[in-house]
């Protein structure tokens, strides 16, 4: 059903609980 491998992402949040994109691109684009 499902080939290669998957890797589990957290995201990151703020404070106010919105989606911090600078720490996700940065996490993204290692």
């Amino acid at each position: 059903m499902f080939r290669g491998s998957m890797v589990a992402l957290v995201t990151p949040m703020l404070e106010d609980e919105s989606i911090d994109f600078d720490a996700l691109e940065k996490l993204v684009e290692f």
